[in-house]
This record gives structure tokens, sequence and C-alpha cells, in this order.
């Protein structure tokens, strides 16, 4: 990770594709999976440990400074946290126990971690869909699940539906604001757009890339027994409490 908190990764990397909070890429971390990705909160806070440790050596900041710093990581890394999440899931607020019974059930059935997301834009706020229909949205992503992992779907996605047809925002401005990541001022500049596009288009604008379209590499960077982290003192520094990502390693 970088002075600007930019992970910079040379390999072995890898996408989540299945979402599996023990994914790692990298086969000499695979023992202990320190670096895993339901373990990244916490890797990143160690990161700043030792970047703490060498600006005080310097020395550039205090020990007070330090533990400030690393204080300060936890409540940002949450609050930046459920704003992502809460925008993923077109969400009206932040609603801890839906998202990680979401999380917890893509753990189980391994869903496709990028692909669920845009599935659920194309679920409709309509509290009215029969059972047996309100998995339609989904059937590319819940592949081979029986009829017990149906029903616990059936469960969530009702009260996701619930939750989005409080929010007043149609189902099509909904889609925007989830594929956009939320910016209410992008969405409203996007719709417009759209609009114009009805009435005339240009070869130029399907030449874009899609403005909804963006990829993150979940890999992050690692480093295994030759490069090994272990020999500094402040490896066993307590995390703070990041709650949400739970599916964290033990």
């Amino acid at each position: 990770m970088s002075i600007l908190g930019l992970t910079i990764d040379y390999g072995p990397f890898g996408f989540l594709g299945a979402f599996d909070p023990k994914f790692t890429p990298n086969s000499t971390d695979l023992p202990g999976r320190r670096y895993c990705f339901a373990n990244q909160p916490d890797i990143g806070l160690w990161n700043i440990a030792q970047f703490t440790t060498s600006l005080q050596a310097a020395p550039l900041i205090n020990e007070k400074e330090a533990n400030y710093a690393m204080e300060r990581y936890g409540t940002r890394f949450m609050d930046d946290y459920q704003v992502i999440m809460t925008k993923k899931l077109g969400l009206p607020k932040y609603n801890k126990q839906m998202i990680n019974k979401l999380l917890s059930n893509m753990a189980v059935d391994k869903v496709d971690y990028t692909n669920i997301f845009r599935t659920l834009s194309n679920v409709k706020a309509e509290t009215n869909i029969p059972d047996d229909e309100l998995l339609v949205p989904l059937k590319s992503v819940l592949l081979d699940i029986g009829k017990e992992r149906k029903e616990a779907w059936t469960s969530w996605l009702k009260a996701y539906i619930h939750e989005v047809s409080t929010s007043g925002i149609p189902d099509d401005e909904r889609k925007i604001w989830m594929g956009l990541g939320g910016d209410k001022d992008k969405r409203r500049e996007t719709l417009d757009k759209e609009d114009k596009l009805k009435k005339s288009v240009s070869i130029n604008e399907f030449l874009k890339s899609p403005e909804c379209e963006s990829y993150y590499n979940a890999g992050g960077r690692r480093r295994g027994a030759r490069g090994g982290y272990g020999g500094y003192a402040t490896a066993n520094i307590t995390a703070p409490s990041i709650e949400d990502p739970t599916l964290r390693v033990k």
C-alpha cells in the first residue's frame, strides 16, 4: 500500500468471482489465508501500523498521533463501507442486517460477486410479486441451488423489495443509481443523456465506455513466506471493530 493509500499489486493477483470470504490468489498465503478477501480490512490497518512505526522512527510523528491515525482508519473504513454497500444495493438507508445476510447467502451458494449486484438492479420494487416469480431476475447467478436455499433467497429478497419500495425511487432510476454507485447528480445527468439519446443517437455514443462499468481487483498486495511480514513487532496490533465485512477468517 502506497503513502496515498493505494494498493500496489505486482502479483500474484486475481479477481473475486464466486464469492468466497477466504479467497486468496496467492498460493503462499493458502495455509493461514492472512491476506484473504475477508481479512483485507485488518491488513489495511496492519499496513498503516507499519507506516506509522517508520514515521515515529524518523521522527515525524509521536505515539499519540500514530494511535490516532490507526483509530481513524477503523472509523473511516466503516463510514465508506456503509456508503458503498448502501449505494450498490440501491437502499434508501444503510441496513446492516440485510447486507450481512446477503453476504452470508452469497458465500453459501458461491454467487458471483459482481453479477449479483447487477441482477439485483433488475428487481422490481413491487411487494405483490408471487413467491415463485421472485427469483427470476436472479436466475443467472443462482445456479444449482436446492429448495432450502431457494427459500432462503426468497425470504431475503422479500425483505429487500420491501426496503427499496420505501425509497420512492422509480425502478429504472434505481437501476442507474446502483450502476453508477449512487451519485445523485451523476444519476440525473445520465438520465438526461438517455432521454436525449432516444431522440438522436450517434455512433460515438456507442463507442464510449459504459459509465457504470467498473472492475475491482480484490486481490490487494500480498506477500508470502519469502517476503514475510511476521518479523515486525507491530504485526500483532489489534484491528478496530470492523463488523460488517464480517465473514472474516478467524
